[in-house]
């Protein structure tokens, strides 16, 4: 993340799993606290209440900071108001707790680094002798915001240490992941599997991330409550989730496998058995066995049979727990149902990533310098890779200096829908990614986004999508028009989306040496808040459709260097494109349920004439080579379904150039010859038509 504070005093760049985000605000809301169950036995706990505040409680020892001003952990009660006063960051209120609160007890002259690099707090020791380490487990409530210091890249740091021996020797147990950027507290579970004896003792760890520098500024802390060791002996284990298609938004199919989660409140759990029944039908079992879930653990498990037998309108599907360690389950839920309705046909799925960030932000600079390669590697955006990976940028005006021109209502209104607070931030499918990443990006990086995006496709779609979108460069129109035909009959609240972006343009004023920008939103259609949908019904399209849009452009021609647009910019808020719409845009379009912001499916086609494109013509992997051609170019495709093609060339203006092929083709790689050798020089379209859609493929002439 990315936080100015006070200009004339510094900046923080806080982190999160890895990822660094610009911070506009602090979401705070308490933590519940997790109610404790009668078949645990409690071993040691403390609340830090009953002390005078900033004492400690009785047997708890501090090492590390002991300079006056500066105590290292002590005990505080509320909210901690004055908590990192100059930064603005706050702490929700909480009940007493212990706390090191390195900013607001840093002293006020330059301190050295090395002094505090880890200021610890050990509580007493514990009898672990009499109980199974498998089945031990601890929970604790934190606030930590795992901020990194800009100038030095030092990031604060906290962990959970157990030892065996008295604390003569320890080993980490648990690592505190940062919550900063939502301002929470967390409750976390951990195991202690590795401590056993009677000389057992826990350690509470913080570095500051010092670097040996002499300064007045200082990281924030972290604060620590409501801390539990209990052996659990009796099985019980609780279904939290149900999933048959990870993106179904309560539809479904049969053959669709069916998936659950399950979180462990008792002992350690090594067999489940396991059943679930659609409606009335015969219940599917399975014996799920050589587990390992420790208390508090959560475990997400796939039926080997799929679901079968589910028939037209709502359906139910069970899933219940028969058994916990070959005996019944105690104390927690043992089912949990779902409901659906049947689709009568699935589709490819086409993900889509939307990604917020800005040309004002430095660490978005070093997010695009990796992140934007990979996705033009992997064929976003592009229907000939057959990638079926779609992607849209919202330009923010974050933080301060300058502001980034291509900013404007539609992407406030969609940073609105997502309570997107940090940049750079994106989703997939509507889901947050908080994929760790560093720049340069690791191979290991790259290859944990590929894997999330391929993995995003993996779920049928029950919706399909064909469009059009095509320019009129004389009377400076668009023309837009998509459908979206479900496969099933549902009521909700869902809402059609379509934007226009520029593909690719170059701001010469950006701030953070962010040159280049891809797929980036111009104009949404009719607003950012898309067109609201209440029901579907089965073969019934939903529909968008605009055939006079006006639209302004800064430069006449694809920009290929400085000339083209240096000085030649939008101005922020308004909906221009930086180039022209023709040979620089695209068409992207997406389906999405509100409950959850679940993409149903998306589609991304590039500026044309009137042609129309669908998600079901079953053509994907198009090369056209040579491209530019003279006399001729062979054309290649991928064919999905057997039936009767037709190919041929035509005009900007729409008309045909040239009938290329009209016949039966069989599924497979297809290699089509075109003679382009009486064609005048200019650029045209290829259109290959099948009996379920269209593709097309940009094709220059060149004599």
């Amino acid at each position: 993340m990315y936080l100015r504070i006070q200009q004339s005093t510094f900046q923080l760049i806080f982190k999160s799993n890895l990822m660094k985000r610009i911070l506009l605000c602090f979401v705070l809301f308490g933590v519940a606290m997790t109610a404790s169950r009668s078949f645990a036995q409690t071993i040691f706990t403390q609340n830090f209440e009953g002390v005078t505040v900033p004492a400690l409680p009785t047997g708890w020892a501090t090492t590390g900071s002991t300079a006056a001003g500066c105590p290292g952990w002590k005990s505080g009660v509320g909210a901690e108001t004055t908590w990192g006063s100059v930064t603005g960051v706050s702490m929700p209120a909480h009940t007493q707790y212990a706390i090191i609160d390195q900013y607001k007890d840093s002293v006020a002259s330059p301190r050295n680094y090395n002094t505090y690099l880890h200021d610890t707090l050990t509580s007493p020791v514990f009898d672990m002798s009499a109980y199974s380490p498998a089945n031990v487990s601890l929970t604790y409530d934190y606030f930590f915001y795992n901020a990194t210091w800009s100038s030095t890249g030092q990031s604060e740091r906290a962990y959970v240490l157990g030892s065996s021996d008295g604390g003569a020797t320890w080993a980490i147990l648990d690592t505190l992941t940062g919550y900063g950027w939502n301002g929470v507290w967390h409750t976390q579970h951990a195991s202690l599997a590795s401590l056993s004896g009677t000389n057992c003792r826990l350690a509470f760890t913080y570095a500051d991330g010092g670097t040996g520098v002499s300064t007045t500024s200082h990281l924030l802390g972290c604060a620590l409550d409501n801390v539990s060791i209990a052996n659990y002996t009796s099985d019980s284990v609780a279904i939290t989730k149900i999933t048959y298609n990870s993106s179904t938004n309560g539809i479904a199919t049969n053959n669709t496998p069916v998936t659950f989660t399950v979180q462990n409140f008792g002992s350690a759990v090594t067999t489940l058995n396991m059943s679930y029944q659609v409606d009335a039908l015969t219940p599917v079992t399975q014996l799920f066995s050589s587990l390992t879930i420790y208390p508090y653990a959560t475990a997400t498990f796939t039926f080997s049979v799929p679901m079968s037998g589910a028939v037209a309108g709502s359906n139910t599907v069970k899933v219940k727990i028969d058994l916990v360690n070959g005996a019944p389950n105690t104390d927690a839920t043992d089912s949990l149902s779902s409901t659906f309705v049947l689709a009568n046909a699935a589709y490819p799925r086409c993900p889509l990533v939307e990604e917020f960030t800005s040309s004002t932000c430095p660490p978005c600079a070093s997010f695009a310098s990796g992140f934007d390669p990979l996705c033009n590697a992997l064929g976003f955006d592009d229907p000939a890779s057959g990638s079926n990976l779609n992607i849209i940028k919202y330009q923010m005006n974050w933080p301060d200096w300058s502001n980034d021109a291509s900013y404007n209502s539609d992407g406030s209104i969609r940073r609105s829908y997502y309570s997107c607070n940090s940049i750079p931030m994106h989703f997939v499918n509507g889901i947050v990614d908080n994929t760790g990443w560093s720049s340069p990006m690791s191979a290991a990086q790259d290859s944990a986004f590929s894997n999330e995006f391929q993995a995003a496709k993996a779920d049928s779609s029950f919706i399909s999508i064909s469009a059009s979108y095509y320019v009129d460069t004389n009377a400076h129109t668009l023309s837009v028009s998509v459908s979206a035909t479900p496969s099933f009959t549902k009521t909700g609240a869902y809402h059609l989306y379509v934007a226009a972006c520029d593909k690719h343009y170059k701001n010469y004023n950006n701030e953070w040496g962010m040159l280049n920008y891809y797929n980036v939103m111009r104009e949404m259609f009719p607003t950012g808040s898309g067109t609201a949908i209440t029901s579907f019904t089965a073969g019934t399209p939903v529909t968008y459709s605009n055939l006079a849009i006006p639209y302004t452009n800064t430069n006449s021609a694809a920009c290929t260097g400085i000339a083209d647009t240096a000085g030649l910019i939008p101005h922020m808020n308004s909906f221009t494109f930086w180039n022209n719409p023709l040979l620089s845009s695209e068409l992207v379009a997406w389906v999405e349920q509100d409950a959850g912001k679940s993409i149903m499916q998306s589609i991304s086609l590039p500026a044309s004439v009137p042609v129309a494109v669908s998600t079901l013509s079953y053509v994907t992997g198009i090369r056209l080579q040579p491209n530019p051609a003279r006399d001729e170019s062979n054309l290649r495709f991928n064919l999905a379904v057997a039936g009767k093609v037709n190919i041929r060339i035509i005009g900007y203006d729409g008309r045909s150039i040239s009938e290329v092929s009209e016949r039966e083709m069989t599924t497979g790689a297809q290699n089509v010859t075109l003679n382009t050798a009486g064609i005048p020089s200019g650029n045209y379209i290829v259109l290959i038509q099948t009996p379920t859609g269209a593709s097309a493929e940009r094709l220059t002439v060149v004599h």
